[in-house]
């Protein structure tokens, strides 16, 4: 995997948005259009995001964990809320804030624990070709008496 860039900001996932968010907006709705912000501040004007991309999402520890603790979790994976496909839904709609995002046909996010927030992109090469070929040739039936 080749790194692209790394964006040192927390990830926020993408609410579900009501009508009353339009004049009265919540909270979540708040820091979900501040992130839009920082991200569209913080992107590099010209640089694309890659064919294949893959986003590291990092999410920070926090400060009440001890340090023992926080030295076993580092890097390991983020299996609680947000989802992972909410923050990447989040971190497209802040790229693609004018345009639409329909282009992006494969991404690969991942969401890890960390001492400090951030995003990060990398160019993955998946071998598309081998999935498809997979799924054409005959499959075994489960739970099928034989």
């Amino acid at each position: 995997m080749q790194h692209i860039i790394t964006l040192p900001i927390a990830p926020c996932p993408a609410p579900r948005q009501s009508r009353s968010d339009a004049w009265k907006p919540r909270p979540c709705v708040i820091r979900y259009r501040q992130f839009r912000d920082e991200v569209a501040a913080l992107w590099p004007e010209g640089l694309a995001l890659p064919e294949y991309p893959a986003v590291l999402f990092t999410v920070a520890i926090a400060k009440s964990i001890s340090k023992k603790r926080r030295a076993l979790l580092d890097g390991t994976a983020h299996l609680s809320t947000p989802d992972a496909d909410n923050l990447l839904k989040a971190f497209l709609d802040a790229l693609y804030r004018d345009e639409d995002d329909s282009h992006v046909w494969n991404a690969l996010p991942v969401k890890v624990w960390g001492l400090h927030s951030s995003i990060a992109v990398f160019s993955h090469t998946p071998d598309i070709d081998s999935m498809i070929a997979q799924t054409k040739a005959p499959q075994p039936v489960w739970g099928a008496n034989q």
